[in-house]
């Protein structure tokens, strides 16, 4: 229900788009004969064409032209949308896109993204492959970006994801949510060779209402435990693995309730007026509040149709029969004791989504994974390793080491605390402390566990890291420097199952001269690693929640932690 669109074509005539790195001319583009057109028996109402952007010249509104001061008043967009509005009655039609060149764009455009937390977070990895629109058109591949934003419309429009429509036409109470692009350049992890240019096509979640376009928005995420545990259980029992990625995973979902989105910014809709016209939503657009979860309760629901059961320990593992599927939101991993269980599950899901098979796990969530001769599973991340390096300093572009960088062959100083700092010097490193702790924490966690204690030590002073602490992290850097190949390996025991090893230190982190203001430097530190066949599935470094007062009790503390 809701606003019907103006006009839509079926799914079999929508156009094959072409891209243009040029400015392109204005141009009335005629619809097919055999389309129908919404039109009035008035002989003016024809699509005009596309009027320009507002500019200074606009006239202004029509009760007073200045303020009292004397500066003059300009029609604000909602105002001059409304004056167009009753001048023109717009019938909008299916056209072709093209890509803007970027000389056209406004100041606006190139900073629109700016007031997107989605965008923002996106960019906000320091990787130089992740871009803002604007930031990817200047680029040197930028007319890869340009097609990959084609195709990422192309394969709305003909998936029938939206509608056109008049805004005139809107609901009462509803509004318009901005359209936002996020690029990204996707390299081989092995050989950080390009090989995709991705345009992702995000509605303005940060616009969103809660209570009126969305609830709840929780969706569960894969943890890599269970990934290394099923990993090891393929080892154990012969297990084949196969990879695969839902295509335009989020929009195979039915949008819940009523959305409608801008037009996108950087694409000519010639016919078309973005002041006029926007889209209809009809399915699970990304970047939605709630959009993980659409997608989630969507893709439960469809494997629970076709014969899959949801573990009632992990609501991202599936099964069915000898078949296990693990799903991290659209990445996801089928284990089967043969290849004929395989290739019956892709069947099926094929069935009911539009699912891509990637062949053998290789590249799973930034992190290479490799088979040995001798059998065992090798998860190792360079490229992240590297791009850590290069934000510090530590490499050129090309990746080998600066001269003046000495490697190191312990994550830490042995003879000094990682602890507060209050008296000493302010960060002063031209490194973002924040962005290196975050992709330490993440490497941590998939596959250096020989980093968590440092890791976690210098992650506490991300709020006001201190001259000692950017130190600490550069001296982290170089002995991933020295270690940049490597990473862990999945070599499993079968004589050995669930075992729990745990540690703690009393009163490890102990600093009298700040005791008085820091009560945290009387907590004793825990440590431990669950391991299945011998081989790490968890661990953790971190603070007890609790002051021991013995090292009895801060043992039975990181005993109780681990278990």
């Amino acid at each position: 229900e809701g606003a019907q669109p103006t006009h839509q074509l079926p799914a079999s005539d929508h156009p094959q788009y072409v891209v243009v790195s040029t400015a392109p001319q204005q141009q009335q583009h005629d619809p097919p004969a055999d389309e129908p057109i919404a039109t009035e028996t008035n002989s003016d109402d024809v699509p005009p064409d596309p009027p320009s952007e507002p500019t200074d010249t606009d006239p202004p509104p029509l009760l007073g032209s200045t303020t009292r001061t004397g500066r003059a008043i300009k029609p604000s967009s909602k105002m001059r949308e409304s004056m167009e509005q009753r001048e023109h009655n717009i019938v909008a039609y299916q056209v072709e896109y093209e890509v803007l060149d970027p000389a056209l764009y406004t100041e606006e455009d190139t900073h629109a993204d700016l007031d997107d937390p989605i965008a923002y977070l996106f960019k906000a990895t320091a990787d130089p492959d992740t871009m803002y629109h604007h930031e990817a058109m200047r680029e040197p591949d930028a007319h890869k970006f340009r097609e990959s934003m084609v195709k990422e419309v192309n394969d709305h429009t003909q998936r029938d994801h939206w509608a056109i429509m008049l805004k005139k036409d809107l609901p009462d109470g509803e509004i318009i949510l901005p359209a936002v692009w996020s690029m990204k350049r996707k390299r081989r992890i092995a050989t950080q060779e390009p090989y995709k240019w991705k345009s992702r096509l995000n509605l303005g979640g940060h616009k969103m209402i809660p209570g009126k376009h969305y609830d709840e928005t929780y969706a569960p995420a894969l943890s890599w435990p269970i990934i290394r545990l099923f990993l090891i259980l393929s080892l154990l029992h012969g297990w084949k693995t196969r990879q695969l990625d839902f295509i335009l995973a989020y929009p195979q979902a039915p949008v819940v309730r009523p959305t409608f989105m801008e037009l996108p910014k950087g694409i000519n809709f010639p016919g078309l007026d973005r002041n006029k016209h926007c889209l209809r939503v009809k399915r699970n657009i990304n970047g939605g509040k709630d959009a993980g979860r659409t997608w989630y309760l969507y893709l439960k629901k469809g494997l629970l149709e076709i014969g899959f059961q949801q573990s009632r320990v992990d609501e991202c593992v599936f099964y069915r029969g000898t078949t296990i599927l693990l799903i991290y939101t659209d990445d996801c991993i089928l284990l089967d004791r043969n290849e004929a269980g395989i290739n019956k599950a892709i069947k099926d899901l094929q069935s009911k989504f539009s699912v891509q098979d990637e062949g053998n796990l290789e590249d799973y969530l930034g992190v290479l994974i490799r088979r040995q001769d001798d059998g065992s599973i090798h998860l190792s991340q360079p490229h992240l390793i590297d791009s850590i390096l290069k934000d510090l300093g530590l490499i050129d572009s090309d990746g080998k080491p600066k001269k003046d960088v000495k490697e190191k062959d312990m994550p830490a100083l042995t003879t000094k605390l990682i602890g507060p700092d209050p008296d000493g010097p302010e960060f002063d490193y031209d490194w973002s402390y924040r962005s290196a702790i975050g992709r330490l924490n993440f490497l941590e966690k998939c596959t250096r566990l020989d980093i968590s204690y440092v890791t976690h030590q210098c992650a506490r002073f991300t709020a006001n890291p201190k001259r000692s602490h950017g130190a600490a992290v550069k001296h982290l850097a170089r002995y991933l420097l020295s270690t940049r190949d490597k990473g862990m390996v999945l070599r499993p025991d079968d004589t050995k199952s669930l075992e729990c090893f745990v540690d703690a230190d009393f009163l490890g982190n102990w600093d009298k001269r700040i005791a008085s203001n820091d009560p945290d430097t009387a907590r004793s530190r825990t440590g431990y690693i669950i391991t299945y066949g011998g081989t790490p599935i968890h661990w953790a470094s971190k603070l007890q929640t609790q002051f021991a007062l013995s090292t009895a009790e801060s043992e039975f503390l990181a005993l109780s932690t681990a278990t």
